[in-house]
């Protein structure tokens, strides 16, 4: 029982340690609560890697149109995986998270790699050598069939812009 205690503390502690305060990331400002959840987990796992995330919402970020949409939760966290994996590469470890009042969601990080904008999204290309070319490809097919989501990639003065725009 004692080894249990143990245990089971010090995995709390480590989680209480790694999970910011509800101010700071405005978790509030997201009435979807499974997108709450994708950002914290991809909070934890970018604190993990010494990746600084920050969130900025410019108002409530209320949209039912993809609330419950697993899909769409994946989406978000692809597009956070290869954030945090792009910036941890290079000195500036930062992501920044923005959901605008346009209802766009903006993720924005430095990297390193030279990047093909043009072919990212094709199945099974990758600017990693041990990645498979999976995750971005599967965002365009399911854009595609979202007649209310966009997603367009923007590469500008050594950023990577990805937008998720949601109509």
């Amino acid at each position: 029982m004692h080894d249990i205690k143990e245990t089971y503390y010090s995995v709390i502690r480590r989680s209480q340690l790694l999970l910011p305060k509800e101010t700071m990331l405005q978790l509030s400002q997201l009435s979807d609560i499974q997108l709450r959840g994708v950002i914290l987990v991809k909070y934890q796992l970018a604190a993990e890697h010494s990746v600084n995330i920050t969130l900025s919402v410019d108002k409530l970020f209320d949209n039912t149109s993809i609330e419950k949409d697993i899909d769409f939760y994946r989406v978000v966290g692809i597009l956070l995986d290869n954030a945090i994996e792009a910036v941890s590469l290079t000195t500036d470890k930062k992501v920044s998270i923005i959901f605008s009042k346009d209802n766009e969601i903006i993720i924005v990080n430095s990297y390193q790699e030279n990047i093909d904008i043009h072919r990212i999204e094709e199945l099974g290309y990758s600017s990693k050598n041990t990645h498979e070319g999976i995750g971005l490809s599967f965002i365009t097919r399911y854009t595609m069939q979202q007649p209310l989501i966009e997603h367009c990639t923007i590469i500008e003065n050594r950023q990577f812009i990805q937008k998720l725009i949601v109509g």
